[in-house]
């Protein structure tokens, strides 16, 4: 029997993906565990990466990073180091999520028509509102952009920032 060639020399080894490979071994995971929560984090970081990308790519800033089991990123999105809206990614979702979170007082004697104004503005930007009841006296409006994971770049996230800061100032004029 011939020797075969060898594609690596004996002691070439990576030791950081050595030390993930004993470390799991450890771990009472299943093959199949082991391989989606890989890739999970995998995922996750290239995710992050690329939100930081198009975000830098822009001249805006990204902070306040959250994950946890809904979300499989959140960034909160500055400009000139003022916050303008967020950026965010649920672990099912297809895409991201570029939106702003207000309140209105459902007290005043105005707040049909707000609401209804509000809707009108987000409706014509394509920013679809999703409605959630806060501290008593308030509702919650969750203005938001969808935007597909093979859709997100530097490009599309500086439309969607502009289009939500645009839209959010008329807003503000209502509020």
């Amino acid at each position: 029997m011939r020797n075969r060639i060898r594609f690596f020399r004996e002691g070439d080894s990576n030791k950081k993906r050595d030390n993930l490979k004993v470390w799991l071994s450890k771990q009472k995971f299943s093959e199949e565990e082991i391989v989606n929560l890989l890739e999970r984090e995998l995922a996750q970081r290239k995710n992050i990466k690329l939100v930081k990308r198009c975000v830098k790519d822009i001249g805006l800033a990204v902070n306040g990073f959250v994950s946890n089991d809904v979300l499989e990123l959140y960034f909160d999105v500055y400009k000139n180091n003022k916050s303008i809206c967020y950026i965010s990614k649920g672990w099912q979702d297809p895409g991201f999520r570029v939106g702003e979170f207000i309140e209105i007082d459902k007290t005043v004697s105005s707040f049909k028509e707000k609401f209804y104004k509000i809707f009108q503005i987000c409706s014509k930007d394509l920013i679809s509102v999703s409605v959630s009841e806060t501290r008593g006296e308030s509702v919650g409006m969750s203005l938001e952009m969808g935007i597909y994971s093979d859709g997100l770049n530097a490009k599309v996230l500086k439309n969607a920032t502009e289009t939500l800061e645009q839209v959010f100032k008329n807003i503000s004029t209502i509020l």
